[in-house]
């Protein structure tokens, strides 16, 4: 049984973190508590090794635990939303969900040697587009069209990439798929609050968008 003086005798550092750092020092506590032991004259099959790594693998998961717990404390290093939710409560302020950037794209119909437009180009609903540098995707929130008379546009985007739900490999949404309470689970997730777009269609026709 360890002794009150053999526990003053050893002396644990609370900053060593990893487990390189944990292990060394465990190597010099188990000197220091039993003269029976030597690391140096031991192996890899030695059952004190083991155990000792054991522990040294423990307190390394509960040291990252710990840490990452405290990462949660502060606005700049939080990474869970709950978290976050509870530091700006604290503030008076209550935070609202995720929701995508939203602007007006301006599109214009370049033609070289002054060839006329075509009659009329359409640019549906929904169309993914993308910058100049090929860095940030839009989806188009209606559809427009460039003619002879209408050379240049604008229509209203959304920030993000268009992606179609599948559940059950189809995605269209079917009153099975609603639970007691009508709801209906998307696969997907990380997706904005105002992104998510329904389309009614009967017989292919679109009737009504939510």
């Amino acid at each position: 049984m360890i002794t009150q003086n053999e526990i003053n005798t050893v002396e644990l550092s609370t900053t060593k973190k990893d487990f390189i750092q944990i292990w060394s020092e465990l190597l010099d506590v188990s000197k220091k508590l039993s003269n029976r032991f030597s690391p140096d004259q031991s192996n890899e099959a030695d059952p004190v090794v083991v155990l000792l790594k054991v522990l040294t693998a423990i307190a390394d998961k509960l040291e990252y635990n710990v840490d990452a717990n405290i990462l949660e404390a502060f606005m700049p290093s939080a990474a869970q939303m709950e978290s976050m939710r509870k530091l700006t409560e604290m503030l008076g302020y209550n935070m609202k969900y995720y929701q995508s950037a939203t602007t007006q794209v301006k599109i214009t119909y370049k033609t070289n040697n002054n060839d006329e437009l075509p009659n009329l180009l359409t640019i549906d609903k929904y169309t993914n587009i993308k910058d100049i540098d090929d860095s940030i995707n839009f989806v188009t929130l209606n559809a427009t069209y460039i003619s002879n008379d209408t050379p240049s546009t604008t229509v209203d985007c959304i920030e993000g990439e268009l992606v179609e739900c599948e559940t059950d490999d189809d995605n269209i949404i079917s009153t099975l798929q609603l639970d007691d309470n009508n709801r209906y689970y998307l696969p997907e997730t990380q997706i904005a609050e105002n992104g998510i777009f329904i389309t009614n269609i009967d017989n292919g026709i679109e009737l009504e968008e939510t």
